[in-house]
């Protein structure tokens, strides 16, 4: 349900996706819903703090996908989308594809603390 007068670049929006299937697949939905809800208001002050952690950010992740999340964060509408995502997912949401999957994840993580 995307609002009028906005819309998402491709990239945004399979960020977005990427974003709200993390969450869904962390089983943190009901968190991050009451995370984002809360600090709807405050979403302009939130991407201004972006700027000024970026530097130390760069160390860890993606510069252009840290820019885009700052960029959608100016606009009240990307994070209405993003908790439409995060509902959507958690809706089809199927345990027993997830589990599996995070089991793998388990083992290779034991696999490595061995070496």
């Amino acid at each position: 349900m995307e609002q009028t007068g906005f819309s998402l670049t491709e990239e945004q929006d399979e960020l977005l996706n990427r974003i709200a299937g993390y969450i869904v697949k962390k089983r943190l939905s009901p968190a991050a819903i009451l995370a984002l809800e809360t600090s709807l208001p405050f979403n302009f002050v939130g991407s201004q703090l972006m700027v000024f952690f970026q530097p130390m950010v760069d160390l860890f992740i993606s510069m252009k996908e840290y820019n885009m999340i700052m960029e959608m964060l100016d606009r009240r509408e990307s994070i209405e989308i993003l908790m439409n995502r995060i509902e959507e997912l958690e809706n089809k949401y199927d345990p027993a594809e997830v589990q599996p999957a995070l089991q793998d994840n388990e083992q290779r993580g034991e696999d490595n603390g061995k070496n």
